[in-house]
């Protein structure tokens, strides 16, 4: 079964506003062979944006998020210390950590990465747009 990181854009899309997902992401998650997982820094990711009143969410992240992902099927991904060293390895293409992360996490466990920023594509991983 393929592993899929998901960005925290798609997560929450997926999550609470479905109709925002590409038609490419939608197939992707009706497929049966891919599991889905969520990377520990996109939970800090939406609590740093929420605080910085940068994301809107119906409630705290806190009271938001855990009854969503409990019942969405996703996993909840391992932090890694060996991702963080993978950082190192990447050309200085996107500026944003949180998801130079998820790439080097990818490039460290083999995953693909579920996003709709384009500019990922430039990384050497596997992107579902």
């Amino acid at each position: 079964m393929a592993k899929v990181i998901l960005d925290t854009q798609i997560l929450l899309f997926s999550l609470s506003e479905p109709s925002r997902l590409s038609n490419s992401q939608k197939e992707t998650f009706l497929n049966p062979d891919f599991q889905f997982y969520i990377h520990p820094i996109s939970y800090w990711e939406i609590q740093i944006k929420y605080d910085l009143r940068k994301l809107v969410l119906p409630k705290e992240p806190e009271i938001f998020l855990p009854p969503l992902i409990e019942s969405s099927g996703f996993f909840i991904d391992e932090f890694r210390v060996s991702s963080v060293f993978y950082l190192n390895k990447l050309p200085a293409i996107h500026k944003d950590p949180f998801d130079r992360l998820l790439i080097a996490h990818c490039l460290d466990t083999n995953a693909m990465l579920m996003s709709a920023d384009s500019i990922l594509r430039k990384y050497p991983i596997r992107c579902i747009e």
